[in-house]
C-alpha cells in the first residue's frame, strides 16, 4: 500500500496518489486511484459545514428542550411554594398536585407529611393552649375564692384583736369571749390551708391509705354527735348498723365530715345519714343539682353558678372523690331539683 502526494504537469495541479497491490489469480495486481487536493479541501469544507449545521440544530434542539424542562420546573416549583405558603398559614388541607418527575413527587409527598404532622401539632397546641387558659381562669377563681374565703376570718380576727387593743379594761368574760372567736377562726383559716395541703398530696400520689378493721356505723355517729352539738338548730337523722370495713378511719372520717357539710350548706331541713352493709348515705332536702352540673361538682375548685352566695374554695367534694379512689370507690350521686340531693358510697 502505498501514498504518495505529487503535481500533476498536465492539469497543473496536486495530487493525492494512492495505489494498493492485490493478489488475484495467481497475478499481481495494482489498483491506483488519484484525487485533487482541491476536490478533497473542498469536500472537507463541506463536511465541517454539515457537521456546524448538525451541531447547530442540536443546539437549538437542547436550548429549546432546556427552555421547556425550565418552564415546567418552575411549574413545580410555583406548586410547591404555593403550597409551603399555604401550609405556613395553617392551611393543612393543601394538596400539592407535583407529577413533572419522580423528585417532585417525593418532594410533594415529603411536604404533605410535614403538614400532617403540622395539623396534629397544631390541634394539640390549641387543645394545650385551651386548658392553659382554662387553668389561668380556674386559677383567677381559686385566688378569688381563697381572698374571699380568707377575708372573712382575718376581718374578724383584725376586729376582735384591734377591740382588746383598744379597750385594755374590758370585763374577762368579753375579752375570753372574743380570744375564743380570734382562736376559732384562726382554726378555720388553718383549716382551709390544710385542705388545700391535702388536696395537692392526694392529687400528687404523695398520701397512702392506712387500713385498718373498724366499724362505719359507730364511725358515722360519733361524727353525727359531734355535727349534733355543734349545730343545735339542725335537725340530724341516723340509721345505722354495723358495718364493718376495712380502710383509712381518718380519711373516711374526713369524707363523712364533708358530706355532712356540703348537706348543711346546701340545705336548711333535715339530713339523713345511714349506713348499712359498708354503704354510707347523707341526704339533705335541698334544693338539688342541676343535671349538667353533677359530672363537674367533684372536679377540683369547682363552683356551681347556681348558687350566687357561694364563695367557697370548692375543695370539699373533690377531697372525697380522690379520698375514695384511693379505697377503690367512687362517690354516687342521685339530686333532684326541689327535693334534695344523696351522695353515697360503698367500701
Amino acid at each position: 500500500f502505498g501514498i504518495n502526494l505529487r503535481y500533476s504537469d498536465s492539469v497543473h495541479e496536486d495530487f493525492l496518489y494512492v495505489a494498493k497491490r492485490i493478489h488475484y489469480e495467481g497475478q499481481d495486481l495494482y489498483l491506483r486511484l488519484a484525487m485533487s487536493t482541491h476536490e478533497i479541501r473542498v469536500n472537507f469544507v463541506r463536511l465541517w459545514i454539515k457537521i456546524g449545521y448538525i451541531l447547530l440544530a442540536v443546539l437549538l434542539v437542547g436550548i429549546v428542550a432546556a427552555s421547556l424542562i425550565q418552564r415546567e420546573i418552575k411549574k413545580e416549583l410555583h406548586k410547591l411554594s404555593s403550597g409551603l405558603e399555604a401550609i405556613a398559614n395553617k392551611e393543612y388541607k393543601t394538596h400539592i398536585n407535583a407529577g413533572f418527575a419522580n423528585e417532585f413527587v417525593q418532594i410533594a409527598n415529603t411536604v404533605h407529611q410535614l403538614s400532617s404532622k403540622l395539623a396534629k401539632r397544631d390541634k394539640q397546641k390549641r387543645k394545650h393552649t385551651a386548658k392553659l387558659r382554662l387553668l389561668n381562669k380556674q386559677r383567677s377563681d381559686i385566688i378569688a375564692a381563697v381572698g374571699h374565703e380568707f377575708k372573712n376570718p382575718i376581718a374578724s380576727i383584725m376586729g376582735y384583736a384591734q377591740t382588746l387593743l383598744d379597750d385594755p379594761q374590758m370585763d374577762r368574760q368579753i375579752k375570753e369571749r372574743f380570744l375564743g372567736k380570734i382562736i376559732s377562726n384562726g382554726n378555720k383559716i388553718n383549716g382551709m390551708i390544710n385542705r388545700l395541703s391535702l388536696a395537692t398530696k392526694l392529687e400528687n400520689g404523695d398520701l397512702t391509705p392506712n387500713k385498718t378493721q373498724f366499724d362505719l356505723g359507730k364511725l358515722a355517729f360519733d361524727i353525727v354527735t359531734t355535727f349534733t352539738q355543734r349545730h343545735k338548730d339542725r335537725k340530724f337523722i341516723l340509721h345505722t348498723d354495723t358495718s364493718m370495713v376495712n380502710a383509712d378511719a381518718t380519711m373516711i372520717e374526713m369524707v363523712l365530715n364533708n358530706l355532712i357539710e356540703n348537706a348543711l350548706k346546701y340545705s336548711e331541713n333535715r339530713i339523713f345519714i345511714e349506713v348499712a352493709a359498708r354503704k354510707c348515705s347523707v341526704r339533705d332536702e335541698g334544693e338539688g343539682i342541676l343535671e349538667d352540673e353533677i359530672p363537674n361538682i367533684t372536679k377540683k375548685f369547682y363552683r356551681s353558678n347556681h348558687y350566687s352566695w357561694d364563695n367557697s374554695i370548692g375543695l370539699g367534694l373533690s377531697l372525697v372523690s380522690y379520698i375514695l379512689k384511693l379505697h377503690e370507690s367512687e362517690l354516687q350521686i342521685q339530686s333532684t331539683l326541689g327535693e334534695g340531693s344523696t351522695f353515697s358510697f360503698c367500701l
